[in-house]
């Protein structure tokens, strides 16, 4: 399963995958970005998220998590499951008491 949402928005915006070939990818190159068998660079995120008006987090499917201590009750924000797995003591107070919660839109 794809780890990024590229084929949702093509198919909300009506387009085919030969339709990126202006924005410098073959019907091929998007095929398996789409699929994650492709890794993208940073500019053609910057590029794909400029065509459908969304910033690159969103295309990349990094949804955003609130993250508490228990113990200072500190909170901050990481945009992925890993992100957060690299955390494992709060960055204020350094307890290990950190739960997060997926954040709304």
């Amino acid at each position: 399963m794809a780890m990024n949402r590229l084929k949702e928005m093509r198919l909300k915006h009506h387009l085919h995958q030969y339709d990126f070939e202006k924005l410098g990818f073959s019907a091929t190159t998007y095929r398996k970005s789409e699929h994650g068998v492709r890794q993208v660079s940073w500019d053609e995120w910057r590029k794909l998220a400029d065509f459908y008006q969304v910033s690159i987090p969103y295309l990349q499917e990094n949804d955003r998590y609130l993250v508490n201590c228990k113990y200072c009750k500190a909170k901050f924000k990481v945009y992925s499951k890993e992100e957060f797995d690299e955390y494992k003591f709060c960055p204020k107070c350094s307890h290990k008491t950190l739960t997060k919660k997926k954040e709304k839109d």
